[in-house]
């Protein structure tokens, strides 16, 4: 797939619209899904898939948190292990015929915005051509 142009849809999964899977396949557009607050637990991801889409996830230690992206079958990626920090859900991929990766990041509403944004600058300092949502 010629991926010159990509959408990514976000949504924060404590609020997604009324019927999901249902809006998903009429906005069958989106090359990437990003969740935000899944509030899953690692043995709760078998049942959170999504049709025509590959996942990973980065899974809640608390209360709230967790991520996850959805990527369409037919795009090549990597997994990219970031290490999460007391406050931060991180997740990333590299997409194989591209030099992008994508990270997504959950700051916990706690999380001191200075030490968020120290972070933040790592991240970018360490990922090249990252788009950060």
């Amino acid at each position: 797939e010629d991926l010159c142009s990509f959408q990514v849809l976000h949504l924060t999964a404590t609020n997604p619209p009324p019927c999901l899977q249902t809006y998903l396949k009429e906005h069958n557009y989106s090359e990437f899904i990003i969740l935000t607050e899944t509030w899953l637990k690692q043995e709760e991801t078998k049942y959170s898939s999504i049709y025509g889409y590959c996942d990973v996830f980065k899974c809640r230690t608390s209360r709230g948190k967790g991520v996850a992206i959805y990527i369409k079958k037919d795009i090549g990626y990597e997994e990219i292990n970031i290490e999460d920090t007391e406050d931060c859900n991180i997740a990333a991929i590299k997409i194989e015929k591209l030099k992008y990766k994508i990270i997504e990041i959950y700051r916990a509403p706690q999380m001191n915005p200075e030490d968020f944004f120290d972070n933040l600058d790592e991240i970018l300092g360490r990922y090249k051509n990252a788009i950060i949502i």
